[in-house]
Formats: structure tokens, C-alpha cells, sequence
């Protein structure tokens, strides 16, 4: 006969007046305190069902908790300070960082041996320091080395193997031809150029800022000047999701979307819950949704 599953102690009423009342003013390990029989865990989990949600309001410092910070800083962990201060670790080290306050070294590693860090190689001791120079700094390479790294040296003026002249054209990954047009001596200078845009360029003139060079016949192997066309990026977006989705009237969509945030956030004033708000939202998109056009 299996022995039955141990049932867990139940809230009682005045556990979950005093979550209500303190859960979103004060941290966990206070409310641990005032309820010695729940872990953080099930704090948290019980917040969670009852739907308290934290203030987390920014906490305001006191110059008494300046002057115990900058005494007690250097010589303990943000963790033992935050115990003892009723605080976040992380609202300790960022008030002690503002201060200008550091660990010593003696409490790092007291620290680190604590999370289970050899003392022997942390980073506070192989870490360089300030004026320090590298061991091999002015030698040169000894001679056996030399002897055995020259057969690959690269030699002054040799060109890698890889190297392209100019005027070779190839195909990138997307498919476009683009052609080599310098050797990049220059800084930021673009030794690559699109096949399609030099030939734009050469009846047209330069691109215009934020605009693309395309084809109408959407073949990208049928490089002719009429078959190109300049448009903004904004526009070739357009084309791209009518392509997509078919014929749809964008602007329309748009002033839709715009008034759904609007009103979003008009019930979200009101205080009603997140997820309510977000779940019939999501139910009336999906009704709303247009279907893909059939190629």
C-alpha cells in the first residue's frame, strides 16, 4: 500500500493579509522574516497566484547609509551589507560604485574562495597592472624559431593568393553580380560595387541617399538600363510585402495599428491586467489577419 503524498501546509488568511500589505514595499528576505515558515520560493509563487505585483520604488539613501556604506564597503561582500541594510545586492554595488568605493584585494579573494575560485588564479592576480611591460617587449625572435616560421612569413609586397584584380565580377550570396572597382588603399573605400548600380550611375549619376537601385523584372541576371529603376527604400519595403501578402492597402493598416497602441495603453491606465489586455488583442488580430495571396 503506497503511503499517501504529504500534503503542504495551506496560506492561511492573515499570511496573505500580510503578503498583500508588505509584498510590494518590502524585499524578500524582510518578508521571510515575517513569515518564518515560507521559503523565498513559495513567497514568491503565492505573490504570483494572488496577482501582487512590487512597487520597486528607488530607494532614497541616507547619509547614515552613505557613512555605513563607505565604512563597511571595502571589507564585505555586497551581499552581507544588503542582508544587513534590508537592500538588493545589486542596489548596494551600484550606491557603492556612485560613492567611488572599492574592494580590497584581501576581500575579493575572500569572496572568490567563498564561490569556489582557487585564490591562486584569479584574475586579480594575472591581471596586468598599470605600467607593467610584456616580458618579450624589444627582443627579437631567436634563431631556431626564425628558421622554422620564415617558409610562411608573408614577405614585404607579396599579394595573398586569393587576391582578385580589378574588374573581376562575381556573384554574392544574394545572388547579385557585383564587380571590383579599386584595391581599398584608401580608408573606408569599398573595393566592390553591384554591377547594377555602376551601370545606374553611369547614365544617372550617383544613388541618392537612402535610395535602391532595382529591377523591374525582379531578374537580377537581366542587367539593362531598362530594366532598372531608383526608389526609396521605403517604397521597396512596400513592394516587398505585396509580394508577400498581395495587394493591401498599407496606410490603412497603419493608422489601424497606431489606434490599437493607442487604446492599448489607454486600458492599461485604467489597471487592467497585462495579459487580459494583451490575450484580446492577440484573439482580434488573429481575426483580423489577412490571408496570404495563393501564387
Amino acid at each position: 500500500m503506497s503511503t499517501p503524498a504529504r500534503r503542504r501546509d495551506a496560506w492561511t488568511p492573515q499570511e496573505d493579509a500580510i503578503l498583500r500589505e508588505k509584498y510590494p514595499v518590502l524585499k524578500t528576505e524582510a518578508l521571510m522574516e515575517l513569515l518564518p515558515s515560507r521559503t523565498r520560493h513559495s513567497i514568491v509563487c503565492r505573490a504570483c497566484k494572488l496577482k501582487i505585483t512590487v512597487s520597486n520604488p528607488k530607494h532614497a539613501w541616507t547619509p547614515e547609509e552613505d557613512e555605513y556604506l563607505r565604512v563597511h564597503f571595502a571589507t564585505h561582500a555586497n551581499s552581507t551589507l544588503a542582508k544587513k541594510m534590508k537592500l538588493d545586492p545589486e542596489q548596494v554595488a551600484n550606491h557603492g560604485h556612485f560613492l567611488g568605493l572599492k574592494k580590497t584585494r584581501a576581500t575579493w579573494l575572500r569572496i572568490q574562495r567563498k564561490n569556489g575560485v582557487r585564490a591562486s588564479v584569479t584574475n586579480v592576480e594575472t591581471r596586468f597592472q598599470k605600467g607593467l611591460l610584456v616580458w618579450n617587449k624589444g627582443k627579437k625572435m631567436r634563431i631556431d624559431v626564425f628558421d622554422r616560421c620564415k617558409a610562411t612569413m608573408f614577405k614585404k609586397g607579396q599579394v595573398s593568393n586569393n587576391k582578385k584584380p580589378i574588374g573581376t565580377e562575381v556573384l554574392d550570396p544574394d545572388g547579385y553580380r557585383k564587380r571590383k572597382v579599386s584595391e581599398g588603399l584608401m580608408p573606408n573605400q569599398r573595393n566592390w560595387k553591384l554591377v547594377h548600380v555602376i551601370l545606374w550611375e553611369q547614365h544617372h549619376g550617383p544613388v541618392p541617399p537612402g535610395h535602391v537601385v532595382t529591377f523591374l523584372d525582379l531578374d537580377k541576371t537581366n542587367i539593362v538600363i531598362e530594366n532598372l529603376e531608383c526608389i526609396t527604400k521605403a517604397e521597396r519595403a512596400i513592394r516587398t510585402k505585396q509580394r508577400t501578402h498581395g495587394n493591401m492597402d498599407y496606410v490603412a493598416l497603419a493608422q489601424k495599428a497606431w489606434k490599437t497602441r493607442r487604446l492599448r495603453q489607454a486600458l492599461l491606465e485604467k489597471g487592467v491586467p497585462t495579459n487580459e489586455v494583451m490575450r484580446a488583442f492577440a484573439h482580434e488580430r488573429r481575426k483580423t489577419r489577412p490571408s496570404r495571396a495563393i501564387a
